[in-house]
């Protein structure tokens, strides 16, 4: 076309995609439609060096179907607002160099803000703000929450939920301390308990709930909150104190009442009243269920206790009461007189009653039954040897077990040790252990040896120095026996050296490992006295593997006699070989398994069985599993 000034040409607003735009390049002359300046502006970055002011209620679009930025007229009064684009619903706040790490937040409901620590290696680790259209949500990926302002937290209103762990830090002061309404709770967990100021209190009051959980509150050390104490659940609103020793958890006092009574209770240990000044007074009833030490008490109304070294003396040359300082620590005690040497504990009823106990040679206290009666008592003492329990007349009998943590239980008399048949002695504690009984279940009646069903249903034989060592359950391994079993071991600790027996089977299993076509294996020997003599059986399983893997397995047995005349050791076997003890074959690939059997003598007093395996294996791997049946003088040792 003719040329033309720009201002005689024909507007051409809007723009379309096709106008074209002539560019010099190089010396050369050239054209681009809009389209390719378009795409040159999207492939480069833009930076900035002036502000960019984008017009109200125009965005700046991030991505497609992404987020936006803009300022929105529609707000009152307007407002910039961030959108978060209908591809997540989230807004990330993280450092620009992790802006490509994937942190594999889901699509959320509602608009939600993350923000990313500087580890961009733990993705979890996040706090998230949104509204779930009925509550207003804090949200971490990982960690607690904590809330560390500057200043002081003025006021909290309206309910506050945690349903993890707030951590509250850098907070030393709050105006006022931490105010909640009156009537209204500092709630701790789901169903625990609360802490309030309640007006129905006349006058108002603090007030601790136990909440339904436990009925319970423990005090306790920081370090140990994560103990579990095992208090069970209570029936009535109840304090624990704990003891710093959280290694200990029994080491506790409690504070309740039980509807009727009000109750202080220890979980071990006595109950010690330790006053500054005196205990004044006591009124009403007080029982003492274990044991209550007084220290620091002077003045009792009614009554006296004396300081520590003063001594409350019964009678003239009787005992004495007191607490000494020459012992290290200080010890109270009860001190015998020296007219009788001892102690009485009787009704106060039969306090003027001549029990005719006999001078004492030892401190020995004797307790008498409801009756005026000079026999029926129960003495303690130590004679110097040993501590003694002793009766008057009748037996020496528990109520509850006995257990023995030192030392052993003695019987001092030939009468020994006595049980009722309907008292079992368990092993293990009582009900579903271990026991021996005498059964009058039985006809006739008999001595009962009961196996524990429901843990082993086995009785173990072992020598006393392996009772630390772990033999499994014999045949039954570290199952339940199906049979209640007596499993005889071995004097090694070995789970495969043991004889079993029980209602359908003998099984033993001692294994020995073996060497192909080598030399001569020893299994067992006997030693026995000259002029003595021995034989038996040995039943046997050899057992032979390759590397493919093939086996070869025979089961036998074999006969054996010896006499020991002056030292020289003569035998015989009933058979030398394989193919005269009986034995059966299995195997794989038609191997073969043939052996050897000798009497070895040359030892004098010892007899030796020995074996010497061979196969057309190249055996990587055999032994001989066996029992020895023996009748004569002398003991088996196994090899």
């Amino acid at each position: 076309m003719a040329d033309q000034k720009i201002s005689a040409l024909t507007a051409g607003a809007p723009a379309e995609a096709t106008d074209e735009l002539p560019i010099a390049r190089a010396g050369a002359n050239f054209k681009l439609d809009l389209t390719d300046v378009v795409d040159l502006v999207e492939a480069t970055a833009l930076t900035l060096t002036e502000s960019l002011t984008i017009t109200a209620n125009d965005a700046l679009v991030i991505g497609t179907n992404g987020g936006s930025i803009s300022q929105q007229t529609a707000q009152t009064p307007d407002s910039t607002v961030f959108t978060t684009g209908t591809l997540s619903e989230a807004i990330i706040v993280c450092q620009e160099a992790d802006k490509a790490v994937d942190f594999a937040h889901a699509a959320q409901t509602n608009p939600t803000l993350f923000v990313q620590s500087a580890d961009a290696t733990t993705v979890a680790d996040w706090i998230s703000l949104a509204h779930n259209q009925t509550d207003a949500v804090i949200s971490t990926g990982a960690g607690n929450l904590n809330l560390t302002p500057n200043g002081a937290v003025v006021a909290v209103t309206g309910a506050a939920t945690v349903s993890t762990t707030l951590g509250v830090t850098g907070i030393t002061t709050v105006t006022g301390g931490l105010t909640l309404p009156a009537a209204a709770n500092f709630t701790i967990g789901t169903n625990g308990g609360t802490i309030s100021q309640q007006t129905a209190q006349t006058p108002d009051s603090t007030v601790f709930t136990t909440g339904t959980l436990s009925e319970a509150v423990i005090i306790c050390q920081e370090a140990d909150k994560g103990v579990d104490f095992a208090h069970a659940a209570q029936t009535n609103p109840t304090l624990f104190i704990q003891s710093a020793d959280s290694g200990t958890v029994a080491d506790w006092i409690s504070l309740a009442h039980n509807q009727t009574d009000a109750v202080i209770s220890t979980g071990a240990g006595n109950l010690n009243l330790t006053p500054t000044g005196a205990v004044v007074a006591v009124t009403g009833a007080a029982t003492v269920s274990t044991t209550l030490g007084v220290t620091g008490v002077t003045t009792l109304t009614g009554g006296s206790l004396t300081p520590a070294d003063a001594v409350v003396t019964i009678g003239t040359n009787g005992g004495i009461i007191s607490q000494q300082t020459a012992g290290t620590p200080d010890q109270s005690g009860l001190w015998t007189g020296t007219t009788g040497n001892a102690w009485l504990i009787a009704r106060a009823a039969d306090k003027a009653f001549d029990f005719a106990h006999a001078a004492q040679t030892n401190p020995t206290l004797f307790v008498h039954d409801a009756s005026q009666s000079t026999t029926k008592w129960l003495g303690l003492t130590h004679d110097g040897t040993n501590g003694l329990l002793s009766v008057g007349t009748g037996d020496i009998r528990t109520a509850a077990a006995i257990t023995a943590t030192s030392g052993q239980i003695y019987a001092a008399n030939a009468n020994g040790i006595s049980q009722d048949a309907a008292s079992p002695h368990w092993f293990g504690g009582s009900g579903t252990s271990p026991s021996i009984r005498y059964a009058t279940t039985l006809t006739p009646d008999a001595l009962l040896i009961t196996s524990r069903n429901g843990t082993s249903n086995s009785v173990h034989i072992a020598e006393d120095a392996d009772v630390a060592f772990d033999f499994a359950n014999g045949p039954a391994g570290t199952a339940v026996a199906v049979q209640p079993q007596l499993i005889v071991h071995s004097q090694n600790q070995s789970t495969t050296e043991y004889s079993s027996y029980a209602a359908n089977a003998v099984q033993s299993q001692r294994r020995r490992a073996l060497t192909e076509a080598g030399a001569a294996e020893q299994v067992f020997q006997i030693t026995t006295a000259t002029t003595e003599s021995g034989g038996g059986e040995i039943h046997y399983k050899v057992h032979a593997t390759d590397a493919t893997p093939d086996y070869a397995v025979r089961e036998g047995f074999v006969r054996f006699v010896f006499v020991n005349n002056a030292g020289t050791v003569t035998a015989t076997l009933s058979a030398a070989a394989e193919t005269g003890d009986g034995s059966v074959l299995i195997n794989t690939n038609a191997k073969t398994l043939t052996y050897a059997l000798t009497a070895n003598v040359a030892t004098a007093n010892v007899f030796k069985f020995l074996i010497n395996i061979d196969s057309d294996m190249t055996v990587s791997a055999a032994h001989i599993d066996y029992y020895v049946i023996y009748n004569g003088p002398g003991e088996v040792v196994l090899s």
